[in-house]
Formats: structure tokens, C-alpha cells, sequence
């Protein structure tokens, strides 16, 4: 009896780990559409890698970057942005392309850290010290052109 709850035990901290390291914790979506074509930039940060796709319409690259935090680290800074409030500001920037920031809870539901779409609609901007260092990190690996 004790070796199959042994067993049992060893087995669900093999899947704990295991989700730990694939468990989104963030993800950029910055995409441009103009007369030259597209491009679309996707970056998703787990505990110790950042997967950076990015798309050209005619082209796709795909590379896999070791990050210097943890899912220790960002946690944290999750929970304590998700409470604090969206601020909204004009966007006047016309062709600018369209940015989507989110972070993810430890549940899998999400929120906006930052979002702007076209011309004359608003930016979208959550405050706080905890969100604007989540920002930094999404900058830092994933920067738009």
C-alpha cells in the first residue's frame, strides 16, 4: 500500500513540475498591415523560456529564448497587477500597427496589461509599479518594430 502511494506521489510532482514549466504566464501580439504586406510578432513567456514566432506574411520564424527570471518570480508580479485598474488614453498614432500584452493567473484566466488597436480608438494601459515591470520584461525579449 505504501509503495503505490509512493509511487502515486512521485507521479504528481513529476506533473507539477511539469506544468510549471509549460504554464504561460505572458503573451505579446503586436501585428502591422500595410501596403508592403504584414508582420505579426507573438511572444510566450513560460517560467524559463520565451517562444518568439514572428510572421511576414510570406515567411515564419519561430526561435527559443532562455530568459534570466522564473515562474517564481513573475507570479508575484501577476497577482499583484491583476488588481490594479485599466487606464484608457487616446491612441492618435495611425498606421502603428496593433499591440495586445496579457498575463495569465495560475488558474489559466487572463488579463490586459496593455492594448492598442488603430487609429483614434484608445490605449489600454493597467496601472501599478508590478504591472509596468511586466511590461518591461515583454519589451526586454519581445520588442515590436
Amino acid at each position: 500500500m505504501y509503495k503505490v502511494i509512493f509511487v502515486f506521489a512521485v507521479f504528481m510532482m513529476g506533473l507539477n513540475s511539469s506544468y510549471a514549466s509549460h504554464r504561460l504566464y505572458l503573451k505579446k501580439v503586436y501585428s502591422l498591415y500595410n501596403s508592403t504586406g504584414s508582420y505579426i510578432l507573438t511572444c510566450k513567456f513560460y517560467s524559463n523560456k520565451v517562444e518568439i514566432t514572428e510572421n511576414t506574411g510570406t515567411a515564419s520564424s519561430l526561435r527559443v529564448e532562455p530568459t534570466a527570471f522564473s515562474g517564481s518570480t513573475l507570479a508575484p508580479l501577476i497577482r499583484s497587477a491583476s488588481s490594479r485598474s485599466l487606464l484608457s488614453a487616446p491612441f492618435n498614432v495611425c498606421d502603428g500597427g496593433s499591440l495586445w500584452t496579457r498575463a495569465y493567473r495560475a488558474n489559466g484566466t487572463s488579463f490586459t496589461l496593455k492594448k492598442f488597436e488603430d487609429c483614434g480608438q484608445t490605449v489600454k494601459t493597467r496601472s501599478g509599479i508590478a504591472a509596468r515591470t511586466l511590461r518591461n520584461i515583454v519589451e526586454r525579449y519581445c520588442f515590436s518594430k
